[in-house]
């Protein structure tokens, strides 16, 4: 058995209740989990039924039920809402027969269609009555009165409009039309069926006893006419029927199409929102734009926070000190139900407050002004429906972060694992070399000419060296991936570009040249990256060209920029290399190089990632005729005395 049932059951004062709540709790039992009993208060219920109803709360009491109050004249919009707030999958119900009269479809056919991807276990019991709460005598006598009278003055006209069509040349079927319009107009404009169907009647009476020979009398002497009222008797009922029928829809379409208008606008904004803080203001000030009623946000996750208040107009006053309520907030917080105005926990606050939570996180608390607002069904439908809206979009944010989060980590352990890899792998020749000419050195010297002692020396000084290098290069690679804040001062680039020469020791018999100067090349940046990126450039430079070639390096101020060159007339590199030199370990295999530990693919790497950091650009291009040509550009600077 599932253990993430969600089970709700749905009580009143009706005796079947008991059976609903042993279904479910049987159910409950089953999957080892806990379950909600829920029932809509009505102020209208008789003495009986309010103990019947008491009677049933305290059994499911007894049956291990959390017990809900809920408020709201409809009551399967009621309960389908409650059912989504609470992420409800198996519903218990008593089954609820419709009237002979109704038009209306009954609760659990309601319910089925609200709640489609809800288990909806409707309870049958034959012994059962509809004792729950219905209209007050007094709202009864006040519809029935309204509906009697616009019976009464709608077939008062149409009789009247009949006498004139009777006196007149036209026949007798054009008073049969006006009549059957009369009844689509009972049934249009009065609450009930039973008023269309009684206007039938009334109809065939009239039309009898006023203007069927002989008149003023009940009687039929022509049988033909015996046909012709039950034909339109039944066209009169059933275009009454038809009205009825299609003025619910035309209400409920209505409905639909309003809520659906805000909900579509507002996922659409949420759709564009950036963060949490976005989508919760969206929400906020969407109720306060749809309802003109102030509105409070409280961020519960990870702990409760200051409100955020959205004010229907600069005028409006916040309401009450929202301090006052906080014991509604945390209450709310706690349980995840609604509290405050216009519920049963907390009903003497100014603000009505609603948990803002899925089934794994609880995000927020949003607070509405209700003080002097009557509440509807319809606006809860639309609240809650944003609130859930709202849920489902902070929940994708959630997800979003966490997924970004894990893939992040996971190509940070990526990256990590290949530079340790590579560290490993291309590390190991040159400390090998130098531990192995160490070791002739301390264990043979004495049998080694000077120039093989010489020869030796260099060898480790050379090994070292680019050791040193490649550790700088990590530890600024990682410096910068760290932390992107880098102190940078005012430079000139002559002076960086003299001093990443003299960081070149040896040219292995290539020329390095530097091109004159004109302009003052003025750039913010940290003096001692851009050198380690034109060191890095160099160090290139003579490692993948051959002995005897040239080198040259120029600078230049072209409008706001400064661009720094770094030229050869070697080989060149591939066009298919070229497209990936700046990426990290990336090496091209070149037949210049002696060693295969020369080149870990960090060096080109550390140079994007400085210029990047300094908001400028590096690119590579062939030199003309032969060779290859790095350059980057930084933004100029203006020194003002």
């Amino acid at each position: 058995m599932d253990s993430k049932l969600n089970i709700l059951a749905c009580i009143s004062s009706s005796p079947s209740s008991r059976r609903v709540i042993r279904a479910a709790s049987k159910l409950a039992g089953a999957a080892n989990t806990k379950a909600t009993a829920i029932y809509v208060e009505s102020s209208t219920l008789s003495n009986i039924a309010e103990i019947q109803l008491k009677n049933n709360i305290e059994y499911a009491k007894q049956n291990g039920f959390e017990i809900c109050a809920v408020k709201g004249s409809d009551i399967a919009l009621t309960i389908a809402e409650f059912a989504r707030s609470r992420d409800i999958t198996d519903l218990f119900i008593g089954y609820t027969p419709k009237t002979a009269f109704s038009s209306k479809r009954s609760i659990s056919d309601r319910l089925i269609s609200y709640l489609p991807n809800t288990d909806i276990h409707i309870v049958p019991d034959e012994n059962s009555s509809s004792a729950s709460g219905t209209a007050s005598p007094e709202q009864r006598v006040g519809s029935a009165l309204k509906d009697i009278s616009i019976t009464v003055g709608v077939m008062a006209i149409a009789t009247v409009l009949s006498f004139l069509l009777d006196s007149s040349r036209y026949s007798n079927s054009n008073i049969v039309t006006i009549y059957i319009l009369a009844v689509l107009v009972i049934s249009t404009f009065t609450s009930r069926r039973i008023y269309g169907i009684t206007a039938s009647l009334i109809y065939i009476i009239l039309l009898n006893f006023l203007f069927i020979d002989p008149r003023f009398t009940l009687l039929v002497y022509d049988v033909e006419y015996i046909f012709t009222y039950a034909v339109s008797f039944i066209a009169a009922l059933m275009t009454g029927s038809l009205a009825s029928k299609l003025k619910s829809i035309a209400q409920d379409s209505s409905d639909n199409a309003y809520r659906a208008k805000m909900l579509l606008e507002t996922s659409n904004r949420l759709k564009e929102s950036t963060g949490e803080t976005d989508m919760i203001r969206i929400i906020c000030l969407d109720l306060v734009s749809l309802f003109g009623r102030n509105v409070c946000y409280y961020k519960t996750d990870p702990e409760l926070s200051s409100p955020l208040i959205f004010v229907a107009d600069d005028d409006s006053d916040p309401g009450t000190n929202l301090n006052d309520e906080i014991e509604a907030v945390m209450w709310v917080m706690e349980h995840k139900l609604e509290a405050g105005a216009s519920t049963d926990h907390y009903p003497s606050c100014r603000y009505r407050y609603l948990s803002v939570h899925s089934q794994k996180q609880q995000y927020g608390i949003i607070g509405i002004d209700m003080s002097g607002i009557k509440r509807t069904d319809f606006e809860d439908t639309i609240i809650l429906s944003m609130i859930d809206q709202l849920t489902m979009a902070l929940d994708k944010e959630r997800s979003d972060q966490d997924k970004y989060s894990a893939e992040a980590k996971a190509e940070n352990e990526r990256m990590r694992a290949g530079l340790l890899r590579s560290i490993s792998h291309d590390l190991r020749t040159p400390l090998t070399s130098i531990y192995g000419n160490a070791t002739n050195l301390a264990m043979g010297s004495s049998q080694l000419t000077p120039e093989e002692i010489s020869a030796i020396g260099a060898d480790i000084a050379e090994d070292s060296a680019w050791l040193s290098s490649q550790m700088e290069n990590i530890l600024t690679m990682t410096k910068i991936e760290n932390d992107s804040n880098i102190i940078m001062t005012v430079e000139n680039m002559a002076e960086i570009i003299d001093e990443s020469v003299r960081h070149v020791k040896s040219h292995d018999g290539h020329s390095i040249t530097v091109e004159p100067i004109r302009d003052m090349c003025l750039c913010e940046v940290n003096p001692k990256l851009i050198t380690q990126v034109l060191v890095n450039l160099l160090d290139n430079a003579l490692k993948y060209t051959p002995a005897g070639s040239h080198i040259n390096i120029s600078c230049r101020k072209t409008d706001d920029l400064v661009t720094v060159s770094v030229s050869d007339d070697g080989n060149g590199i591939p066009d298919e290399d070229k497209i990936h030199i700046f990426e990290r370990f990336y090496t091209v295999n070149h037949k210049l190089l002696k060693d295969s530990y020369r080149s870990m693919g960090l060096g080109l790497n550390l140079c994007y990632l400085i210029i990047n950091a300094h908001g400028g650009t590096i690119e590579v291009h062939d030199n003309v005729p032969k060779g290859t040509v790095f350059s980057f550009s930084l933004r100029s600077v203006e020194v003002t005395r």
